[in-house]
Formats: C-alpha cells, sequence, structure tokens
C-alpha cells in the first residue's frame, strides 16, 4: 500500500472542532452582512457545524472567517490560508473554480453557495462554543463591508447522551452565553431506492450529464448496470471517463468493476457530447438475500492535471444512499447504508472516488506499464502459458544446487498491475538468487482479482517443484498481505515474509502505528482500500492472521510505518500460538532511517538485520508441509 498518506489530524482538533465558510460568484455587497451557526451532535458523537453567510466582497467570496475555540483561532481569508494564531499546526488552502465554486479536498472544508459545513469527531465531554466571525478590516481597491459591519455567529453544543442528539442554533446577533438549546433535530429517514436511479454528474454545480443505475433479481441472480449515454465535453482537450459499478452484500466476491476510455477533443472547435462506458455485473443469490445486495454505482470525468488525472466532473459521492439502488423484486427491501469504509479522522467528510482509499471509493487500479528487457539469468512468463498474469523467473546466480523458489508479490494497495510491477521487484530477487534461490516475481490483475490470480502462480510452482524444493512466498505492504493469505491457503507454503503487511483487516481500522502523537489515518486508508478491493463482508475472510498457518512466518515493519501498525504483526504471532505454541513467527521492528521501505524510512543497520533474519528463516528448510 505504497503512496501518500491521508492528511493527519492537527494537534488542537482532539477536542471538538472547526468548520466554515462560503462562496458564490457575485458583485459587491454593502448592505449589513448576516451569518447564522447551527451545531448540532449525533449519538455517535460526530459534530456537524453549518455556517450561513451573507456577506461577499466584489469577487462574490468571503472576506475572511474565523473559527474560535477557547484562545485558539484560525482564519480563512481569501488568499487560501487556514493560519491558527494559537495552537494547531496544520494549514489549507482553497481554490476558486471556473465554475464558481470553492473547494479543496485535501481538507474538511466543503463550500456551497453561502453555505459552508464541516464534521469532526467529538472528543470531549464538555460543552463547546464554536464561533464565527465574517468580515474583516478593508483592503484598498476591494469594495468590502465596513469593519463595524463584522458580525459574529456563535453556536453552543454539549455533548450528548448515546441516546439523545444534542442541537443547538443561534442568530447571529446573540451572546454565547445565551444561546438557546433547541430541541433534537428530527432524524433522517431512511433512504430506500429499488429498481433505478438518475445521478446527475456534475462538475461544481454545473451538470455535465446524467447516468442511470439500475438493479433487478431474477431467475436466482441480481443484475445491475450503469450508464451515461451524453456528456458534454469542452473543445481543445484531453478527458478520461471512468464507469464503475459493484454488488455490495454478504460473501460477494469479486463482483465490482471498472472501466475507463479516453477521448480526445484537442482538435475540436464545438461542444460534443461521449458515452461513458457501460458497466453490468450479474451475481447468483438465493432469494433469501438478494434484498440484502446493493448496487453503488459513479461515473467520472477526468482531465490531464500537473502530475496526473483530476476530477472535473462527478456523479455523487458524498454517501452510498446516494449513488445505490436495492434490487427490484427483492423483498423484503432494506434501507441503503450511509457508508461502506471507515471514515478518517482529520477529514470525516472525505469520500468516495477512484482508487482514493478513501471510505466508498472505488478500485480500479493502474497499469505500472511495460517491463524493461529481461536480464540475463531471468526469463518472462517462464513458468508457461496459461497464468492470468505477466511474471519472471530468475534462476540462481551462484553455483550449486537450487535451494528453494521465493515467489516474489509487489505492493500499492492491490492496485498496481503489468508487467513493470513485476519488475520493480528485480533488485529483491537478485538478493534471492545470490543465495541460490529460484525466484518468481510475480503480478496480478488489480483488486479483487489480486488474490486468485497471486494463487494461481502459488499452484504453478509447488505443481512444478514443491515436491523437490521448499517453496516461499514474500512480498510488501499489500504483497505481503497477500504472501501471508497463500500461506494460510496452501499448507504446501514452506516459508512466508511480510513486510510491512496487513494481517487483520477487520482489527487494522481501529489501530494507531506507534510513535505517532496525534491520530494518524494510515490504517483506515489501508482499510478502505481492502474494502473497495474486496467488499466490506470479506474482510475476515481475507485476514491471515485468521487462518492457521502451517509455513514459518517471518514479519517486518518500520517503526515509523503510517499504514500499518506493530499491532498487526503481534496479533498475527499471538493467534499462532494460541493455534499451536510451537509455531514459527518472527518479529522485526526496524529502526527508522535514510532508507526508503515499505510505508517508512529504515536504516542501513535495520536493514542488514532483516536480511539476517530472512537467511534464517530460510536456513534448513526442506520441501513439504
Amino acid at each position: 500500500m505504497r503512496g501518500g498518506s491521508p492528511s493527519s489530524l492537527s494537534a488542537w482538533s482532539c477536542g471538538l472542532l472547526l468548520l466554515l465558510l462560503l462562496m458564490v460568484a457575485g458583485p459587491s455587497v454593502a448592505a449589513t452582512p448576516r451569518a447564522t451557526a447551527t451545531v448540532t451532535v449525533d449519538a455517535g458523537g460526530t459534530v456537524r457545524a453549518v455556517v450561513a453567510v451573507g456577506a461577499r466582497d466584489a469577487r462574490g467570496l468571503p472576506r475572511r472567517v474565523e473559527l474560535r475555540r477557547g484562545r485558539t483561532v484560525l482564519v480563512l481569508t481569501r488568499r487560501g490560508a487556514w493560519r491558527p494564531t494559537a495552537g494547531g499546526r496544520r494549514s489549507a488552502t482553497w481554490t476558486r473554480t471556473a465554475g464558481g465554486s470553492a473547494t479543496r479536498r485535501s481538507t474538511a472544508l466543503a463550500l456551497a453557495g453561502t453555505r459552508a459545513e464541516l464534521r469532526l469527531l467529538w472528543r470531549s465531554a464538555r460543552a463547546a462554543r464554536i464561533t464565527v466571525r465574517v468580515g474583516g478590516p478593508p483592503r484598498p481597491g476591494v469594495a468590502t463591508p465596513s469593519p463595524s459591519a463584522s458580525v459574529t455567529a456563535t453556536g453552543t453544543v454539549t455533548a450528548p447522551s448515546p441516546t439523545a442528539p444534542a442541537s443547538a442554533t443561534a442568530p447571529a446577533s446573540a451572546p454565547a452565553a445565551d444561546a438557546p438549546v433547541a430541541p433534537a433535530p428530527t432524524p433522517t429517514p431512511p433512504v430506500v431506492v429499488v429498481g433505478t436511479r438518475d445521478l446527475p454528474v456534475l462538475a461544481g454545480e454545473q451538470p455535465l450529464g446524467g447516468a442511470r443505475l439500475g438493479s433487478s433479481f431474477a431467475d436466482g441472480s441480481v443484475r445491475a448496470a450503469i450508464r451515461a449515454d451524453a456528456l458534454t465535453l469542452q473543445p481543445g482537450r484531453f478527458y478520461r471517463l471512468t464507469t464503475c459499478l459493484r454488488i455490495e452484500g454478504p460473501s460477494v466476491a469479486g463482483a465490482r468493476r471498472c472501466t475507463r476510455t479516453v477521448e480526445d477533443r484537442t482538435t475540436a472547435d464545438t461542444v460534443t457530447t461521449a458515452a461513458a462506458p457501460e458497466v453490468a455485473l450479474t451475481v447468483p443469490v438465493d432469494g433469501d438475500r438478494a434484498a440484502s445486495l446493493l448496487a453503488h454505482g459513479l461515473v467520472t470525468v477526468e482531465v490531464p492535471g500537473p502530475a496526473d488525472w483530476e476530477v472535473l466532473a462527478s456523479s455523487p459521492t458524498a454517501s452510498v444512499s446516494a449513488a445505490a439502488v436495492r434490487p427490484a423484486d427483492a423483498t423484503p427491501v432494506q434501507p441503503l447504508p450511509d457508508l461502506l469504509g471507515v471514515p478518517f479522522v482529520a477529514e470525516p467528510q472525505k469520500r468516495g472516488g477512484v482508487d482514493t482509499g478513501s471510505p466508498d471509493s472505488f478500485c480500479a487500479g493502474f497499469d505500472a506499464g511495460p517491463a524493461p528487457p529481461t536480464p540475463e539469468g531471468v526469463t518472462a512468463d517462464g513458468l508457461g502459458p496459461g497464468l492470468p498474469a505477466y511474471h519472471e523467473v530468475g534462476e540462481p546466480t551462484v553455483p550449486g544446487p537450487v535451494r528453494g523458489v521465493v515467489v516474489l508479490l509487489h505492493g500499492s494497495g492491490w492496485l498496481a498491475h503489468g508487467p513493470n510491477a513485476a519488475a520493480s521487484l528485480r533488485p529483491v530477487a537478485d538478493r534471492w538468487r545470490a543465495r541460490g534461490f529460484r525466484t518468481v516475481a510475480a503480478t496480478h490483475r488489480p483488486c479483487a482479482m489480486s488474490l486468485p490470480d497471486t494463487l494461481a502462480v502459488v499452484d504453478r510452482v509447488l505443481a512444478q517443484d514443491g515436491a523437490s524444493l521448499p517453496v516461499c512466498v514474500s512480498g510488501a505492504s499489500a504483497g505481503g498481505h497477500l504472501a501471508l493469505m497463500a500461506a494460510a491457503l496452501r499448507p504446501a507454503v514452506d516459508c512466508a515474509i511480510g513486510e510491512g503487511a496487513p494481517t487483520d483487516l477487520l482489527t487494522l481500522r481501529d489501530q494507531q502505528p506507534d510513535g505517532y502523537t496525534t491520530p494518524v489515518d494510515g490504517p483506515r486508508w489501508a482499510t478502505n482500500l481492502a474494502i473497495a478491493a474486496f467488499g466490506a463482508s470479506r474482510l475476515e475472510e481475507l485476514s491471515p492472521a485468521r487462518y492457521p498457518i502451517a509455513a514459518r512466518v517471518l514479519l517486518a515493519v518500520s517503526a515509523d510505518d503510517w499504514a500499518v501498525p506493530y499491532a498487526q504483526l503481534t496479533g498475527l504471532r499471538d493467534a499462532q500460538h494460541a493455534r499451536d505454541p510451537a509455531a514459527v513467527v518472527d518479529l522485526v521492528r526496524l529502526e527508522a532511517g535514510s532508507e526508503r521501505w515499505v510505508h517508512g524510512g529504515v536504516s542501513s543497520a535495520a536493514l542488514e538485520r532483516l536480511h539476517e533474519r530472512e537467511e534464517a528463516l530460510v536456513d534448513g528448510l526442506t520441501a513439504g508441509p
């Protein structure tokens, strides 16, 4: 699971908070600005604060909004910086798009019209006050409300009991001490959508078209499909259109697919339309379980950015219930869930997308590209035809008999695939080949197909060499998870090595990496990647720690790993020893350093010790279980 970590919580936010702002393009406002703030806390402990502001400057943007909690003040100005004047360390910016809306996906800031909304986890049993100040000192040449027209809106909220949500609303002119406590808000009725629904594809608030999502149950199967026939594309650029669909529910394996096409409009001189790829899925299911399944769809329109494709428009991602249906003709009808995945602590509103690791996101995967020419002693697809993905077989580079076979698996969140992903393992393969081992560096299809493809390679190696040579499986990050699953499901495997490997996908979400003083969202990000790849209902089934493993096991993690806590290692060890006190499970925590490694840096000395532990693991191995 390589890649950038989601934003961490600011130090001060372990209390409660934050919130903000608004914007809408418009003329200068000369009248006295108005603002209202509403704060609610639900039974789950989530604070939701909404501010409506009626003051805009000549460019249609708020001049200034301040958020106060005690003596801490956060300021959002038009130039775009969250600037904590006391406490807090995290900064964030917002930008204005051509459509007249302002967003920043890397922060917990949501803006629409003259409303701003933010949700944070409640972490204090004390009452708290949220104060928002709108306005600020005038700037030369800009028509803005005068300083005397600035207003303050205050909402006071008290932590609720587990069964009684609290709500409070105060008008802009009300003093904080006198803010009245309103009755508990009326619960939102459950969302139930059956059969079909239309999903708008929006760039900000501008529609580019729509998608139709449908699902039905008949003849012992649930079928779902999504299509968007006419998406408006402006001339002069490339567009990537992505359609994703999944059928989610208990024991639904692999019922998820994303398809992409690229549209070239660089030579067009008029507005045109294009259809996004249609995606359809069918899963067999008995009638009693059909009503528990849902079809969840997504259509995105992307344009090239400075480093990668960037989302221009999307169908709804705010919740699963906004973009899913239950199958028609399946009874009884059940409400749609709000969430598939684990919300982030730092950015609880961040959801959806493709390959993002956010809750509700989809897994599409990315092609790492073609492999460079194979070096001497390495054969592409050397295990023979019939395997689902590319692999490379390397022979030992030292004289003497072959000591065994090591299957090597790459990481990248079950997303990366393609020949170059396997070729990236050549330095690791060289180390094993120099020890006298044959290596098989393998890739796999992305997402749900990563495990069956891995097992296909391991089965081929066991069939060809397992009777005469010991067979080991090694991987890093998601590759380490697949290596451990292969050892769990194939008892003939002799050893397994997992570097920064999640071992229990059910407990990962609630664990925190060692050495961090503020909450880190890495474990939640990794959990969401697993849910996107395999399905929320399959996390236990795909947790190696839940299986007896006959193979010798070596697990290693960096001391500053932000995604896989050391508790994932000890959990597997303790589970194996509970089943078999003689089970071999060696754990290594590598001290931090400058050497780039899995989810963090390690020292050169730590890497040398790890390589020594690898050698000890395979020393004296013989073929067979």
